[in-house]
């Protein structure tokens, strides 16, 4: 997992984002973010997604599953 995690920072440190948050639901232990990511290199949008994470939490409120859907929309 922490190599998983740390080839993403890599490719973050590559580009450019812009995140936009269209809501957020806390429910017990789970949270559910919404959103659009537009991912650029070099001033140009390459990749436009939209976005849903599920985030559930033990009782310590440490995150224990994360589930992330991505839909690529038309660039």
């Amino acid at each position: 997992m922490i190599a998983e995690c740390e080839k993403i920072s890599t490719y973050f440190d590559s580009v450019t984002t812009d995140f936009q948050t269209y809501f957020v639901i806390a429910e017990g232990d789970t949270v559910v973010v919404s959103g659009t990511g537009a991912f650029l290199r070099n001033g140009k949008r390459f990749s436009l997604i939209s976005a849903c994470e599920v985030y559930e939490f033990n009782q310590a409120g440490q995150i224990v599953k994360i589930k992330s859907f991505c839909i690529e929309e038309n660039k």
